[in-house]
């Protein structure tokens, strides 16, 4: 399935669709850091049984050659994305993929995935609730969903989105003052964390991705157990990402019951 799913965005919506169509032209990472072991073992249990994966705000596809070497089949394998540019990518690599806003993902059927994944992307839209209830909507009896967020009780986003409020009220002319600073802020951080510097483009794409995006929601794993919960799963596990930073409760693992219940 392909097309646009552009219309009826709010204004601060389509400012994020915008941003993350830049990142996309500019990012050149090809594959997510080893700092998501936990999303192995839901794959395999989706590779065993043959299942449908869905990436919700899968970007370029950063994790679809490794589901692949996971054993998921490229055809069993969906991304959904605000992006044209991440979407236009995937099409042109032979994946499936629609272009949508994940609070809504009308264009994607009910119950169709084994396994939903979303990690890093529903905290940055408006609504990082609503879009995991249209994840839960895609799961099929028996099925998965792995959700990985921004923790509230972490101080890194809070400096690094929540203080940085300037440069996203009052635009671009402010960004050529902050830019020098958050380079050597993210190029330190990410030889700690990696042993290596990022070139320019992964920089810009950063800075896109964790300051000048207009959401990023901050949450605990309690409150995200409580809307699995609430929504009829079952909470297979939780934990959090290197240094602490992100939760995978947030989403993590849930089994629907084989019994559809109420959402």
């Amino acid at each position: 399935m392909s097309g646009d799913d552009s219309t009826n965005l709010s204004a601060a919506t389509a400012r994020t669709k915008k941003l993350f169509d830049a990142y996309e032209v500019c990012n050149q990472q090809q594959n997510r850091y080893p700092e998501y072991p936990f999303i192995d073992e839901p794959v395999r249990r989706c590779a065993a049984k043959n299942g449908m994966l869905y990436d919700i705000g899968c970007g370029r596809g950063y994790w679809f050659n490794h589901y692949q070497e996971l054993g998921v089949p490229k055809a069993n394998i969906t991304g959904v994305d605000l992006s044209d540019a991440a979407v236009s990518r995937l099409h042109s690599q032979g994946y499936r993929a629609i272009q949508a806003d994940s609070t809504k993902m009308d264009r994607v059927g009910s119950e169709v995935a084994d396994l939903v994944i979303a990690t890093g992307s529903l905290m940055v839209t408006e609504d990082t609730h609503q879009a995991f209830k249209q994840c839960r909507r895609l799961m099929k009896p028996g099925g998965e969903i792995l959700v990985n967020l921004y923790n509230i009780y972490h101080p890194y986003f809070w400096f690094i989105h929540k203080l940085t409020w300037p440069l996203r009220t009052y635009g671009e002319k402010w960004v050529r003052y902050w830019w020098l600073p958050f380079l050597f802020f993210f190029q330190v951080q990410n030889y700690i964390r990696r042993g290596c510097f990022l070139n320019r483009p992964d920089l810009e794409a950063v800075f896109y991705d964790q300051v000048m995006v207009p959401f990023a929601h901050l949450h605990s794993v309690r409150e995200v157990r409580s809307w699995m919960e609430e929504s009829g799963l079952t909470v297979l596990g939780t934990g959090y990402n290197l240094w602490g930073s992100m939760f995978w409760v947030n989403g993590c693992l849930a089994a629907k019951p084989a019994t559809d219940g109420p959402r």
